[in-house]
């Protein structure tokens, strides 16, 4: 029962490690990088695309890109995402090749 629950737990990181790569292939080239700022009338916040770590300052993205920047910031979840569920999956992998389904079954009877 216990190991029949794992095995659909490391499908489910299966699947879910496929759909995050393929999200991310759709999206846009670069790193977000947000700022606020205050001003007299209030805070408001400015959006820059870095093309890579070494790149300090990049490019300005304007209103009218706020998608793009949208889109980058999909981009960031996905990646860490992925690497958090690629993560549990190794976990899960090297416990369920140490162990049997019948070990398992002995700790609940």
């Amino acid at each position: 029962m216990l190991y029949d629950l794992l095995k659909k737990r490391l499908a489910f990181f299966d699947s879910s490690i496929s759909l995050f790569k393929k999200k991310i292939q759709g999206l846009p080239y670069g790193i977000l990088k947000a700022g606020q700022f205050r001003k007299k009338d209030g805070a408001y916040y400015q959006y820059f695309c870095r093309e890579g770590k070494t790149d300090s300052t990049g490019r300005y993205l304007k209103k009218n890109e706020i998608g793009y920047a949208r889109k980058l910031a999909q981009k960031e979840y996905y990646e860490k995402a992925l690497r958090v569920a690629e993560r549990e999956k190794e976990l899960l992998c090297r416990f369920l090749e140490h162990s049997d389904e019948d070990a398992l079954l002995k700790v609940y009877t």
